[in-house]
This record gives C-alpha cells, structure tokens and sequence, in this order.
C-alpha cells in the first residue's frame, strides 16, 4: 500500500474527500476511480463485516509508521485516562475539520492530514509541523497519528460504533418481540399465573 497507494498513485483516503462528498463535490470516478474502489470498499466491510479494514490493511501512512515503530524498538503504553482524553481531542479535531470544510465550502481547508506530504513532498500550512510531529511519534507510540491524530479514522470509528449500536438495538428490539409473541401465543399460561397471583392476595 505504501507504493502502490502512497507514492505512485498518492490515493489515499482523507477526511477532505469526505467533506467534498457531503457538500456534493463528486470527484470525477474516471480520474478517481481509486478512491472510490478504497470508500465503497471501507464502507462496505464496515456495514457487513463491522470492520475498519482501510486503517488497519490500506491505508500507506499507517503501514509507514509500522516500520518507523519497528525500528525505533521502542513502545511506550498510553495511560487508560490519556488515551480517553486524546480521544476527546480526536474528536474536536475532526469536528473542527468538518466545520472548516462546511463552513469554507472548500475541502483542503478542512483537511490537516499529512499523507500527501509525505509522499510527494507538497504540504500547506499546518501540514509541515504535523507531518514531523506524527513521524516522531511513531518512533515511540505505535500507530502514533492513527490512533491519536487522525480525523479520517476517527471519523470510520465513529461509524464502526455506531454500526455496533445499531446492531445491539436490533438485537434487543428482536428479543423483546420474540418474548411478545411467546407471551401472546400462550394466554393460558397468562391466565393461570394471574389466578394464581389472585389466590396469593386472598
């Protein structure tokens, strides 16, 4: 994925892709066939499968850092409590991408990820200070900027739990049904427990 998709094709996913979606801006499919084939793919195992396959299998920046945390040989642990609060930060940062991209109807604004950067060497902005950032964090932290940083993976986790609800909700609603219909075709056993609940009181 890192040659194929970072530096020959420079196709990975990002969270402006997804805000010019949500605005309407459809990328042409003959110039971007890639990044649709990536999207529907990634959506796709997360509807049917319940898994973020992009993050953990596609996506070039997250198998580059694999290799910068195996050569570091280093491994600090994120604390219980830290890794609640950085999700928090995760969070606001891809709301604030979101509303950048809304707010600019321009989908680059939005976006902060260093992936193109660092595979054909042309940033903006933020872009130059985030991309050594998330490089030296993942000589310390594995999947340093996946985990932590990234509004784009954020935003396919945010989906994958929710998927996970709607799934426990279905499960529960198909329980309580279940248990209506075995009230409802036993109305005898209804009855005889209210005779019996009767005969107690008296």
């Amino acid at each position: 994925s890192v040659v194929l998709i970072g530096y020959w094709l420079n196709s990975a996913l990002s969270i402006a892709l997804i805000g010019s979606l949500l605005l309407g801006y459809i990328p042409s499919p003959q110039q971007h066939l890639l990044w649709y084939i990536m999207l529907m793919g990634s959506l796709g195992a997360i509807l049917f499968l319940g898994r973020n396959v992009y993050c953990s299998q596609l996506c070039p920046f997250h198998q580059f850092q694999r290799w910068l945390h195996q050569l570091s040989g280093m491994n600090m642990q994120l604390y219980p409590w830290l890794k609640q609060r950085l999700k928090l930060v995760t969070n606001t940062l891809l709301w604030l991408s979101l509303m950048l991209i809304f707010l600019s109807r321009t989908p680059a604004i939005g976006s902060y990820e260093p992936f193109s950067m660092l595979f054909s060497l042309d940033g903006l902005g933020v872009q130059w200070y985030i991309l050594p950032l998330s490089l030296f964090g993942a000589f310390l932290v594995s999947d340093f900027w996946c985990r932590l940083l990234c509004p784009l993976g954020r935003f396919l986790n945010y989906s994958l739990e929710m998927r996970a609800k709607t799934v426990q909700q279905m499960k529960k609603r198909r329980r309580i049904a279940v248990k209506e219909i075995s009230h409802d075709s036993n109305p005898a056993k209804g009855v005889k427990a209210g005779v019996a609940i009767e005969a107690q009181g008296e």
